[in-house]
């Protein structure tokens, strides 16, 4: 499968939108179901690109670091 590098490169920044999304929210440190909900749905989102080919060969070392860390941060938030 052959991606786009338009598309490699809007994948890599969704994921980053998730990590400043999900630091954002503990930051904030407010907790209901729906901020539970958003927060989950981002860390599945960070696993999940971990997980693509696409991602892994072009991502630098610091963004999947930060795509793991934001992702168990988050899980550790919702608990």
């Amino acid at each position: 499968m052959t991606t786009e590098p338009e598309q490699i490169a809007q994948d890599i920044k969704a994921s980053h939108d998730s990590v400043d999304l999900i630091n954002q929210i503990v930051s904030d440190d407010q907790h209901n179901d729906e901020i539970h909900y958003t927060v989950d749905r981002n860390v599945v989102h960070l696993r999940n690109c971990l997980t693509l080919p696409h991602i892994m060969e072009n991502a630098t070392t610091a963004d999947k670091i930060a795509f793991a860390d934001a992702a168990t941060l988050g899980e550790d938030w919702i608990g």
